[in-house]
């Protein structure tokens, strides 16, 4: 082979590239990626710091003369102030490193900077550079702060500074086994670092020591991404004015990069790598075992005189074997070394978290899956694992051996050794048994705590750890757990691939999906049954699939440059269409079936007539159309060379073009009816040309918020119905525009950037992919958004049926994942128009019924179906809402204070009364089961209101601070408190307020006893019950801060409290008896329900969620138990827990209603686990195509 070079000095030389390193001892010059853009060399340094120099190339595309204003635009100018220099790291031949303060967020930084401006190769690789870098967001890898250009043109980008020592040195200051041995968890951090990339469909391409960081305080980082591909993005192809590769000279075994045609670092760069083949995670595999192969040796894994050799041996011979090194390392540690490293990439880990999984078990102690363990091996391990069990077992039959023995020595003893053996079998096993249970026990409650902590993360597992859980395991918290991840929308799984799977497509009725895989098949499921049949023949990744409109043929495109026809009913291929160049992704069958249309790796559209076969016509070349699905009608594609959107009918094969006027992104759709045209631009704008009216223009998308607006759009997608676009962008924010109002929305539905979106057929909801490993959901009526976990791998598509019954989500596992909307979909009614400001939102518990604030007054809601039933007018907004006890009337109190009471019942005004008062904080409290209010204005006034009464309205006094109140119904009574401690009674509107009693503290809240006329105050710590004529006759202690809130069961049976120190207390309400303590993991509101038949409570919490416990308990112990936590959004302002069992929850602008669906008894709780349980191991992704069934 032969590598292009430059002089470098002393007759060495180095590619012409921007590739060179920077000088070893500068921590944060590693942590900068120097390699990646500047050109400093470094010193000469001894062998064992400099193990392998990276090589270079210069075999990068150049970009046109389109991409030259993308260049010089990508960044937004900064001024050089921004930033204080504090002195240089290292500089090249085009770029430097200098140490930095950003005085704004008074912090350190480092800078790395071009020194040259205008060279577009060099500018258009340090942005892919900084994007990718950007992306990655993990613990092991640097973050980037900013990026950004000085006023006379350089980019830059600032980085978290890192100080610390390559691991390179590390290693070679471990001078023992036993010293390098101590180095695995580097390796380790190392590896689930690079999991933590391939998850993200990136590779790292130039890993070693050199390229690792190590900290004062063992923290590791994986530095310099320079050189990082994008799995699922093709590399482009080399510029027409690109070089040729020239011969280079021998080198010295450095450390230099490669770039381009051959990418990495000789020594522990792979065969494939080393020989110029296409790469993918293995080879960052193979990389990480040369790591561990240095790290357990001290040396690299071939000898070689200079990198020339190096690359040779890399690719034609078998390393060194690490036993010749090292004898005395780990057997299984060699194993793991000798599978990374195979010459093969079939043979060795998929990616790196198998790696990283197989060397954690070393530590931990467990099987490593690349050993072969002999049958002895196997023995001593158990027995190591299992001696104190052993060592019993060998005790007790010693025992029966002595006894026997005895026994025909001493007949006259051998009845009283017999009893005496009987007690003591009995009482070991007894213990045996103890020892079983409480390990059972153990083992219970460590699967509790796993499946707590991949309820959010891996849907599957979770369940099926609560599976197989053992029948003594508490059902209750099986129950809350189950609960979570069923509210999460647990998914149906589908098995069958053996590898990662690319796309996924349903059929028009919706009745099947397809999905392709890189195990080279696609499988088409029937939704029914959930079977699947699989169609072979492609040899090697499956792309895409489109069905024909008579859903008789599916059409597949793959990585070997064919597109298959395959006859669904024979399940044949009907026929095989070659594709020029490197093979097409997106295909689309006519309107009719007759024609094909697919848009080609090398960007360009191509057309085959079905009927008469041959060869493919080229309709349009450099045009990108791979990254927006197709309609039935249309197809798309943005020049790469020009800057035009390209529309084709696929009904006639007419093409139009639109011109733009600014470089163009890499996707361009249109809508479903033809009317819209969109396209992506390089700058982050998005085209959008409206066709019925002949204009358009460019639309600012820049998302709101801190987060940088550095971007550009993935993807375009329209809505069935053409009337709605979103675009997700390679940032967090996913952009959705209204094109019927032109009402732009912004959403976050995933931890890193949006990768592809899908609209349901009635556009209401948006799902995608992105940066994690869930689907988002937004539904776009209610603002609802969702996060559907699948299981802990990266998704790359989803997918929602025409019918919207079902939801598909696939990746780089080999399950399919379903969701059924219906599952998780919350109830809910969202206020069209609230008040700015936040009001309550009350409910009339038993009368089906809800006031919901508006800008004009208040809406009714019917709760049963969260169904407006009619408006209550008003003259403005309105600062407090309630719905009189027997349900009949409305009462609010407007911003310019005054009384409005309606009927409920046609929403006419019964009553409107101005109260002259000023305050901005009041309450109204409804009389239970009667139609009176009590309305508190604080700091002002406490008011009776009777709307029947001939003075409907009479002022009792004025008062300070919050009023703690509440009707008694059986006295025609009111009772409130005050913050001096008195607690007052006013009987009736005419009767002036008396003191009941007097406490040491401020009343904080007061409820009365359904059906009774007793009441429960809370004072401080003090919580009582008292008759208001008698002295109090149960107390309920135990609290150790103040209580804010005391509520009391419907049946009277239980009363709960509130406190500040986060628990919720649930008391017998006659004996005073404490039942049951939980502590909430989060602040509480006041805001609590308890079930009508006592069952369960609910409380809010400050996030928005709501946690619930279940009180069902058969023990007359005090319990404290687990929580079922329900996901919320707004601040709840009241939860009612409704007849039916579901739970109402109110916040200013909405009314959700959650329905809890699980059997609520044992035997029913595990039966559903079983019917829904995917009790399979995960499933290991293979390498290459399988072989037909």
């Amino acid at each position: 082979m032969s590598l292009p070079g430059r002089p470098l000095g002393d007759g060495e030389t180095l590619a012409a590239s921007t590739d060179a390193p920077t000088p070893r001892h500068l921590g944060v010059a590693a942590t900068l990626g120097a390699a990646a853009t500047l050109g400093a060399e470094a010193p000469p340094t001894a062998p064992a710091d400099d193990d392998a120099r990276t090589l270079g190339a210069t075999h990068l595309p150049a970009p046109t003369s389109a991409d030259l204003p993308v260049a010089a635009e990508r960044f937004a100018l900064t001024g050089r102030d921004t930033y204080l220099v504090l002195g240089q790291f290292a500089r090249g031949g085009i770029g430097r490193i200098l140490r930095a303060h950003d005085p704004r967020l008074d912090r350190p930084v480092a800078l790395k900077e071009l020194l040259v401006h205008g060279r577009p190769v060099d500018e258009e690789r340090f942005i892919r550079e900084v994007l990718l870098t950007a992306r990655l967001q993990h613990p092991g890898i640097v973050p980037v702060y900013a990026a950004g250009r000085w006023p006379s043109g350089e980019p830059f980008y600032a980085m978290k500074l890192v100080s610390g020592r390559s691991f390179d040195k590390v290693i070679a200051e471990a001078t023992t086994l036993a010293a390098r041995l101590a180095l695995l968890p580097h390796v380790l951090v190392i590896a689930e670092t690079v999991a933590y990339a391939h998850s993200q469909r990136i590779l790292h391409r130039d890993l070693k020591p050199h390229n690792v960081l190590v900290g004062e305080f063992g923290e590791t980082v994986v530095i310099d991404w320079g050189l990082a591909k994008e799995l699922d993005v093709p590399d482009a192809p080399p510029a027409a004015d690109a070089p040729p590769l020239a011969p280079s000279t021998v080198l010295p075994a450095r450390d230099l990069t490669f770039v381009g045609a051959v990418v990495g670092t000789p020594g522990y760069m792979s065969p494939e790598q080393a020989g110029g083949s296409a790469v993918d995670t293995r080879t960052d595999v193979y990389a990480l075992g040369a790591i561990l192969y240095h790290v357990l040796t001290g040396a690299l894994p071939y000898d070689a005189s200079n990198a020339m050799n190096l690359v040779y041996k890399t690719v034609y011979e078998e390393p060194i074997p690490l036993r010749t090194r090292e004898p005395d390392a780990p057997e299984e540690l060699v194993a793991i070394v000798d599978k990374a490293m195979a010459k093969d990439p079939a043979r060795r880990y998929p990616s790196a978290k198998e790696f990283a999984d197989d060397l954690r078990r070393f530590q931990t102690g467990q099987i490593v899956g690349a050993h072969r363990y002999t049958a002895w091996e196997r023995v001593r391990r158990f027995v190591r694992k299992n001696r104190t069990v052993l060592s019993l077992a060998a005790l007790s039959v010693l025992v029966i051996v002595v006894v026997t023995a005895v026994s025909f020595a001493q007949v006259a003893a051998e009845r009283d050794a017999a009893n005496d053996a009987r007690d003591d079998a009995r009482a070991a096993e007894a213990r045996t048994q103890s020892a079983y249970a409480e390990a059972e026990r153990r083992a219970d409650k460590l699967a509790f705590e796993q499946a707590g902590l991949l309820v959010d993360a891996d849907a599957p597992e979770a369940l099926r750890l609560l599976h197989h859980l053992s029948p003594q395991a508490d059902w209750r918290r099986i129950r809350q757990l189950a609960a979570e991840i069923h509210q999460h929308g647990f998914p149906t799984v589908l098995r069958g691939h053996r590898a990662a799977i690319s796309r996924a497509s349903f059929s028009p009725d919706s009745a099947f999906l397809a999905t392709t895989s890189d195990d080279c098949t696609v499988r088409v499921w029937d939704l029914s049954s959930k079977t699947s049949r699989t169609f072979f023949g492609h040899t090697s990744e499956v792309w895409r699939a489109a069905w024909s409109p008579d859903r008789t043929r599916l059409a597949t495109s793959s990585r070997d440059a064919t597109i298959r026809i395959w006859d669904l009913e024979t399940g044949a291929a009907r026929q095989v269409l070659q594709t020029p160049g490197r093979g097409a992704r997106n295909v689309a069958f006519s309107p009719d079936g007759a024609f094909l249309y697919a848009a080609d790796d090398d960007q360009n559209i191509r057309r085959w007539d079905l009927a008469a076969g041959g060869d493919s016509e080229l309709l349009i070349e450099r045009c990108s159309g791979n990254n927006t699905r197709w309609t039935e009608r249309w197809a798309t594609c943005a020049g790469l060379d020009t800057p035009d959107v390209h529309l084709i009918d696929l009904a006639t094969g007419a093409r139009t073009k639109y011109a733009v006027g600014t470089p163009l992104g890499s996707a361009a759709g249109v809508s479903p009816d033809g009317r819209w045209l969109a396209a992506t631009t390089k700058l982050g704008r998005l085209w959008l040309w409206d066709r019925a009216a002949g204009r358009g223009g460019l639309l600012d998308t820049t998302p709101p918020g801190p987060r940088p607006a550095l971007f550009t759009q993935r993807e375009i997608r329209f809505s069935a119905a053409s009337d709605r676009l979103v675009a997700p962008p390679d940032t967090y924010y996913l952009y959705l525009r209204d094109l019927v109002t032109g009402e732009a929305r912004w959403s976050e539905p995933h931890d890193g950037y949006t990768r592809r979106t899908a609209f349901s057929n009635d556009g209401d909801l948006v799902i995608s992919v992105g940066g994690d490993s869930n689907v988002g959901v937004w539904h776009i009526p209610t603002e609802a958004a969702y996060k559907l976990v699948s299981a802990r791998t990266h998704l790359i598509d989803a997918q929602i049926s025409p019918d919207g019954r079902w939801i598909a989500g696939v990746g780089n596992d080999p399950r399919v994942f379903l969701w059924s909307p219906r599952d998780f979909l919350r109830e809910e009614y969202v206020a069209p128009d609230p008040p700015p400001f936040p009001g309550h939102v009350p409910n009339a518990q038993g009368h089906g019924l809800a006031l919901v604030p508006s800008s004009r007054g208040a809406q009714v809601i019917d709760t049963a179906r969260l169904r407006p039933l009619r408006e209550l007018p008003a003259t403005g907004p309105l600062v407090t809402l309630a719905i009189s006890g027997d349900g009949s009337l409305g009462a609010g109190v407007s911003t310019e204070g005054e009384l409005l009471v309606w009927s409920l019942a046609d929403g006419q005004l019964v009553l409107r009364r101005d109260l002259d008062i000023t305050c901005g904080t009041q309450d109204l409290h409804p009389e239970p089961g009667g139609r009176r209010f009590a309305h508190y204005c604080r700091d002002e006034a406490l008011r009776w209101i009777d709307p029947d009464a001939r003075e409907p309205v009479q002022r009792l006094g004025a008062y300070v601070n919050s009023l703690p109140l509440s009707f008694v119904p059986q006295r025609n009574a009111l009772v409130f408190g005050t913050s001096g401690g008195d607690l007052l009674i006013s009987d009736g509107p005419g009767g002036p307020p008396r003191t009941l009693r007097h406490y040491p503290y401020p009343l904080l809240d007061i409820t009365t006893v359904p059906g009774t006329g007793e009441l429960v105050i809370s004072a401080d710590d003090l919580v009582e019950r008292l008759d208001p004529d008698s002295n109090p006759r149960v107390k309920y202690e135990g609290h150790r801060l103040q209580v804010g809130a005391v509520f009391v069961s419907e049946d009277r049976r239980w009363v709960m409290t509130n406190s500040r120190d986060n628990y919720v207390r649930v008391f017998d309400s006659e004996t005073g008896a404490l039942r049951i303590q939980v502590f909430s993991p989060e602040l509480l509101e006041r805001v609590m329900a308890i079930a009508p038949d006592g069952s369960w409570i609910a409380a809010a919490v400050t996030s928005g969620d709501i946690l619930v416990w279940d009180l069902r308990d058969d023990s007359g112990d005090v319990v404290q138990r687990g929580y079922q936590r329900i996901r919320g959004g707004e601040r709840i302002q009241a939860l009612t827990i409704e007849p039916d069992g579901s739970l109402l929850a109110r916040s200013h602008s909405r009314i959700t209603r959650w329905r809890d669906a699980l059997p609520h008894d044992p035997a029913g709780l595990r039966r559903w686990i079983a019917e829904h349980v995917d009790d399979a191991e995960p499933p290991k992704t293979e390498i290459g195509c399988i072989a037909p069934e």
